[in-house]
């Protein structure tokens, strides 16, 4: 089996929820907005919004001037400001949480605020500045997030360096452990990640996310058998964690131990059915049944990796072979040519074709190649 990456990956949402949340969201801006149109002191109906805003764009009829000034010049500019204001603080929010992958990430922890007051200050007090108050601003806030993720990842480090100096037995080492940890596990300092997840293990045998980076650090550096043992024992800490049980899948299968990954993979996939990780598992989970002669749960696997990741080149191709070998070639030939859409060259692919082309039931008994 082959896994791009041995680092973690986020769960994604479905395509079609993600959206369906969009559009439920973009109505209920669009009704707020409309609303806030209506809804004022001077009272002004929404029959009569309408006429305004057709008489304006010229589809005829006359508009009352005391509505359409109030309509035009107070209300529609002030919605359009708060919806864009609105739009800018979410973006710059989103930008944050991806920039620290944490949920609770405010403007002061990248100096945007202090920058930002820093300009607006200036832009008060200095003679002849040449910016003005907001802009100025702006820059200061920019400036500042700019000089902070600048030097982040070293800021970072020295931080949690002398939290553990401090105490390494404290909670916050704990935590600062880990984290050292994972910043060595993405630079790819293997041996340097498994120093700290180590000691943390030490401090806490219970906690799961050690094991985790342990097993996926001892992966990376092709050491099998402690991979198995540290993502094991993460996968049993944390249960209820889908990527636990599918990297120990993976190492597992490595191991040619196919039992053991089948049932991995089972686990994860039954904790979480819709990311695309989780492609994978079910793509493994179908060659493990077409290994088996089971057609019927191949093509259910099958179906699930390329309904999730419908690229996925080996898992359509090992569809077509399972759909081959319960004797449905029409369905075979549908799969082998979306494989051959991606690689026109996929020479199973083009085995199957010809072969179910010219009437042939099945092909390949043994199951996937």
């Amino acid at each position: 089996m082959h896994v791009d990456s041995g680092a973690p990956r986020p769960v994604e949402v479905p395509a079609g929820r993600g959206l369906a949340w969009l559009g439920a969201l973009s109505a209920l801006l669009l009704a707020g907005m409309l609303a806030a149109v209506v809804i004022g002191t001077y009272r002004i109906s929404f029959a009569d919004v309408l006429r305004v805003v057709a008489a304006r764009l010229g589809s005829g009829g006359a508009d009352d001037g005391v509505s359409a000034a109030v309509i035009w010049n107070l209300r529609i500019p002030r919605v359009l400001l708060a919806a864009l204001v609105g739009a800018a603080l979410a973006s710059s929010g989103a930008v944050f949480q991806a920039s620290f992958r944490n949920p609770l990430v405010e403007p002061y922890i990248l100096g945007v605020s202090s920058g930002a007051a820093f300009g607006a200050a200036l832009g008060m007090v200095a003679p002849h500045f040449p910016l003005s108050v907001p802009l100025a601003a702006f820059v200061g806030g920019a400036e500042g997030a700019s000089m902070t993720l600048t030097n982040l990842p070293a800021r970072a480090d020295s931080v949690y360096q002398s939290v553990v100096a401090r105490d390494s037995t404290l909670s916050d080492a704990r935590f600062a452990l880990n984290e050292l940890g994972k910043m060595r596990f993405a630079g790819k300092d293997w041996s340097g990640a498994l120093g700290y997840f180590q000691r943390r293990i030490a401090l806490d045998p219970n906690n799961g996310e050690a094991y985790y980076f342990s097993g996926l650090s001892y992966k990376q550096m092709d050491q099998t058998e402690p991979a198995v043992a540290a993502l094991r024992q993460a996968a049993v800490l944390d249960s209820m964690k889908a990527d636990r049980h599918f990297w120990l899948g993976v190492v597992l299968d490595a191991q040619k131990d196919a039992t053991g990954a089948r049932a991995a993979f089972g686990r994860a996939v039954s904790l979480d059915s819709t990311s695309k990780l989780m492609s994978k598992a079910y793509s493994q989970l179908g060659y493990y049944a077409l290994l088996e002669r089971e057609w019927t749960l191949a093509v259910d696997h099958l179906e699930h990796a390329v309904a999730i990741d419908p690229i996925d080149l080996q898992s359509l191709v090992w569809l077509g072979q399972a759909y081959q070998n319960s004797g449905n070639c029409a369905k075979a030939l549908g799969a082998y040519r979306r494989a051959l859409a991606i690689n026109p060259a996929q020479p199973d692919a083009l085995k199957g074709v010809k072969t179910c082309s010219g009437g042939g039931a099945s092909a390949s008994k043994g199951g996937g190649e």
